[in-house]
């Protein structure tokens, strides 16, 4: 039973830390400079290259929620057989969703600039939506630096990557669920709160309390010890992919009733 607890957990770690990725076969030295933005109907696509090899990855918040949000559609290409060996080049695609009538802005911004260093780059998207929620004109423009009325983010946390990347949590959730040697076992539900990422199972059977002090320790000795050292070197990465500091696992398992069995945070 430890040892099926230990893949299950490694397994939805490996799912959190990874991006879909699609083949692409643009050349890479389009991509620096890559910049559009395209419509049709009520959706509205933002189309920016990326250097994930040197952290030149984009944020994208709209400004005002009520006339247009985020929606389902987030995915990273990476580029084709130009790319070098150990690189990760490529476009990322942003999916907006127009909400009701009015004039807003979506702000997208890098930490670093493409080579991996300096303030990062600044490119905004201005909006125009009917009230109907379909797309009037849309037209975005490099800026040196952020406008003057845009306050930027102290602190970046993972429960604003998920905000903004709702499909990776919806995969995360979804790889656990639908694999044939876990689904019958448990259900995982993953919620993001501040900066910690939240693990639950929910097992399918609900055990008899007698049993459930013997479970207990087998899962507090596997989350101390092999899950434990193994976060130790998954959290950075994470950290990176989702470009934020500090980032805290709680995992939590539950009977198939409910009640609480045993949860901790990992690191």
């Amino acid at each position: 039973m430890k040892k099926h607890i230990s893949l299950i957990i490694l397994m939805v770690i490996l799912c959190a830390s990874a991006i879909a990725m699609a083949s692409c076969g643009k050349d890479k030295t389009d991509y620096e400079n890559l910049r559009d933005v395209s419509w049709e109907g009520t959706e509205l696509t933002v189309t920016l290259g990326e250097n994930r090899s040197t952290g030149c990855e984009w944020t994208t918040k709209p400004e005002d929620d009520s006339v247009i949000d985020y929606s389902v559609n987030r995915v990273f290409h990476l580029a084709g057989s130009e790319v070098t060996k150990g690189e990760a080049i490529g476009s990322l695609e942003a999916g907006f969703k127009g909400k009701g009538a009015g004039t807003s802005r979506i702000i997208c911004t890098t930490p670093v600039g493409w080579d991996g260093t300096g303030d990062g780059l600044v490119y905004i998207v201005t909006v125009t939506v009917n009230e109907d929620g379909t797309i009037e004109s849309a037209e975005g423009e490099e800026s040196a630096a952020l406008p003057a009325d845009v306050t930027s983010d102290s602190e970046y946390t993972v429960e604003k990557y998920f905000s903004e990347h709702p499909d990776v949590l919806d995969e995360i959730k979804k790889s656990f669920n639908e694999d044939e040697d876990y689904s019958g076992v448990a259900e995982l539900d993953v919620t993001a709160e501040g900066n910690t990422l939240s693990y639950i199972y929910t097992f399918k059977e609900t055990y008899p309390e007698e049993n459930l002090e013997a479970f207990r320790a087998d899962l507090k000795e596997s989350m101390e010890g092999e899950i434990a050292d193994d976060m130790s070197q998954r959290v950075p990465l994470m950290e990176k992919e989702f470009g934020v500091k500090g980032l805290k696992i709680y995992m939590e398992y539950r009977n198939g009733d409910g009640s609480v069995i045993y949860g901790d945070n990992i690191n």
